[in-house]
């Protein structure tokens, strides 16, 4: 029983050294060098920002968020929204 959790801890091991080589990180890769085009696709703090303020005008605002919320322009959610007057 000992030998097949040694054997069986050795591949967890193997396996993930192999999964965490940085091979796939080469800056010198082609990928890094495309151009990504403009999408139609917007952030939802984008919109809101754009077109639906005005249900939130004069009202007190509570933001769940975390590190990744931003906008297009990558200013977080809570500077933008800090930054409108009518929030």
């Amino acid at each position: 029983m000992k030998k097949i959790i040694i054997i069986l801890a050795i591949f967890v091991i193997l396996f993930s050294l192999i999964g965490c080589s940085k091979k796939h990180l080469v800056k010198n890769d082609k990928r890094y060098d495309r151009v990504i085009p403009e999408s139609n696709v917007k952030f939802g703090i984008d919109v809101l920002l754009e077109k639906k303020l005005r249900f939130l005008k004069g009202k007190r605002v509570g933001l769940i968020t975390n590190k990744s919320g931003i906008t297009k322009n990558l200013v977080s959610t809570i500077e933008a929204l800090h930054g409108e007057s009518s929030v």
